[in-house]
């Protein structure tokens, strides 16, 4: 009587360990099926990287409009950083602008994305296609990297000193910037990247 109350007690407690939800594998299962693939973070930081832009392209014009090339250093200097934090709170991202050479040191790349930008420039200059990339980070997400190309607009401000730009200008870029470093571009360069974290 003994042994058989054990042994249906043996095989009930086998029987409850078996059919108990496996927790862990739920909860890894969950944690893949949240996780994005590496073209879904490119896809998002793309769609991102555009909106910024025209954000930013869509005020700086206006800055133009109102004062000039002087008028569009005064808007970069107080309202740019805030309009691509303001993007990242709306979009719920770390969205913003780096440079190997950058104008506000708030934006100053790393030595691994001051590589990339290397990269990018040799690619560019050689005629290769340049496309976005996205790296996996360590908790799961991504980071995401535009091109940031110069055009002819930016050479205003960017460009060469003394040709596109002109001596009132690079003042009022020192007076604000003393530690620029973002001048001396010609069209179609590197001028920095967009620089987005994605989480998954």
């Amino acid at each position: 009587m003994f042994r058989k109350k054990t042994l249906y007690w043996l095989l009930f407690l086998v029987v409850f360990v078996h059919c108990q939800p496996n927790t862990k594998n739920k909860e890894v299962a969950k944690e893949q099926k949240e996780a994005i693939s590496q073209e879904e973070a490119l896809e998002i930081g793309q769609n991102l990287a555009i909106a910024s832009q025209q954000v930013l392209g869509k005020n700086l014009k206006l800055a133009i409009e109102k004062g000039g090339v002087l008028g569009a250093i005064t808007f970069c200097n107080t309202a740019a950083i805030k309009l691509t934090d303001s993007m990242s709170i709306a979009h719920k991202h770390s969205i913003k602008r780096i440079s190997d050479k950058p104008r506000n040191q708030m934006n100053q790349a790393s030595g691994a994305e001051e590589k990339l930008i290397a990269a990018y420039s040799k690619d560019l200059a050689t005629g290769k296609n340049i496309r976005p990339s996205a790296f996996k980070k360590e908790n799961g997400g991504y980071r995401y990297y535009q091109p940031i190309v110069s055009n002819k607009l930016c050479l205003n401000c960017h460009g060469v000193v003394g040709q596109q730009v002109n001596e009132k200008t690079f003042t009022q870029i020192k007076a604000l910037y003393p530690n620029d470093k973002a001048t001396g571009y010609a069209a179609n360069q590197i001028r920095g990247l967009w620089s987005i974290d994605i989480e998954k």
